[in-house]
Protein backbone atom coordinates (compact mmCIF):
# COMPACT_ATOMS: atom_id res chain seq x y z
CA UNK A 1 0.00 0.00 0.00
CA UNK A 2 1.48 3.35 -1.06
CA UNK A 3 1.80 6.03 1.40
CA UNK A 4 2.66 9.61 1.90
CA UNK A 5 5.95 10.57 3.49
CA UNK A 6 6.58 13.70 5.03
CA UNK A 7 10.19 14.97 4.91
CA UNK A 8 10.53 17.77 6.68
CA UNK A 9 13.09 20.29 4.50
CA UNK A 10 15.63 23.06 5.14
CA UNK A 11 19.10 23.93 3.89
CA UNK A 12 20.86 21.55 6.22
CA UNK A 13 23.13 18.69 5.18
CA UNK A 14 20.69 16.61 7.75
CA UNK A 15 17.96 17.29 5.57
CA UNK A 16 19.68 15.95 2.46
CA UNK A 17 20.60 12.96 4.36
CA UNK A 18 16.86 12.68 5.32
CA UNK A 19 15.93 12.93 1.95
CA UNK A 20 18.53 9.71 0.70
CA UNK A 21 17.52 7.53 3.55
CA UNK A 22 13.97 8.00 2.20
CA UNK A 23 14.82 7.58 -1.51
CA UNK A 24 17.41 4.40 -0.28
CA UNK A 25 14.50 2.88 1.73
CA UNK A 26 11.56 3.50 -0.25
CA UNK A 27 9.70 2.33 -2.96
CA UNK A 28 9.39 4.63 -5.58
CA UNK A 29 4.91 4.43 -5.51
CA UNK A 30 4.93 6.15 -2.28
CA UNK A 31 4.01 10.11 -2.23
CA UNK A 32 6.75 11.96 -0.67
CA UNK A 33 5.88 15.55 0.72
CA UNK A 34 8.90 17.81 0.92
CA UNK A 35 8.18 20.24 3.37
CA UNK A 36 9.30 23.58 4.46
CA UNK A 37 8.15 26.57 7.23
CA UNK A 38 9.37 29.78 6.78
CA UNK A 39 7.83 32.66 8.34
CA UNK A 40 6.36 35.03 5.98
CA UNK A 41 8.10 38.41 6.89
CA UNK A 42 6.85 40.12 4.21
CA UNK A 43 4.04 42.33 6.13
CA UNK A 44 6.78 43.01 8.20
CA UNK A 45 9.52 43.93 5.79
CA UNK A 46 6.75 46.84 3.86
CA UNK A 47 5.83 47.71 7.65
CA UNK A 48 6.89 51.66 7.69
CA UNK A 49 5.11 52.54 11.07
CA UNK A 50 6.91 54.75 13.59
CA UNK A 51 5.83 52.31 16.46
CA UNK A 52 8.54 49.87 15.07
CA UNK A 53 11.73 50.47 17.23
CA UNK A 54 14.65 52.63 16.24
CA UNK A 55 16.86 49.75 16.42
CA UNK A 56 15.07 47.58 13.73
CA UNK A 57 14.23 50.70 11.73
CA UNK A 58 17.83 50.94 11.49
CA UNK A 59 18.33 47.00 10.19
CA UNK A 60 14.84 46.68 8.73
CA UNK A 61 16.46 46.10 5.05
CA UNK A 62 19.35 43.73 6.54
CA UNK A 63 16.85 41.57 8.24
CA UNK A 64 14.60 41.45 5.14
CA UNK A 65 16.80 40.81 2.48
CA UNK A 66 18.30 38.06 4.93
CA UNK A 67 14.59 36.43 5.16
CA UNK A 68 14.74 36.71 1.55
CA UNK A 69 18.18 35.03 1.42
CA UNK A 70 16.55 31.66 3.57
CA UNK A 71 13.67 31.52 1.06
CA UNK A 72 16.07 31.23 -1.28
CA UNK A 73 18.19 28.75 0.11
CA UNK A 74 15.06 26.11 1.18
CA UNK A 75 13.92 26.85 -2.40
CA UNK A 76 17.16 25.89 -3.49
CA UNK A 77 17.20 22.61 -1.25
CA UNK A 78 13.72 21.31 -2.12
CA UNK A 79 14.99 21.61 -5.90
CA UNK A 80 18.41 19.82 -5.00
CA UNK A 81 15.74 17.24 -2.92
CA UNK A 82 13.65 16.68 -6.02
CA UNK A 83 16.28 15.79 -8.09
CA UNK A 84 17.56 13.40 -6.35
CA UNK A 85 14.35 11.75 -6.00
CA UNK A 86 14.27 11.61 -9.39
CA UNK A 87 17.54 9.90 -10.07
CA UNK A 88 16.36 7.06 -8.08
CA UNK A 89 13.39 6.45 -10.12
CA UNK A 90 10.54 8.94 -7.91
CA UNK A 91 7.85 9.75 -10.52
CA UNK A 92 7.54 13.14 -10.40
CA UNK A 93 3.88 13.44 -9.97
CA UNK A 94 4.77 11.54 -6.36
CA UNK A 95 7.00 14.35 -5.66
CA UNK A 96 5.25 17.33 -3.75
Amino acid sequence: MAKKILVAMDDSENAGRAVDLVAKSFSTDNTIVLFSVIIDTAALCKMDSPELTPIFRSQQSTFCALEDKKRELVTEAINRAKELLLSYGWPKDLIQ
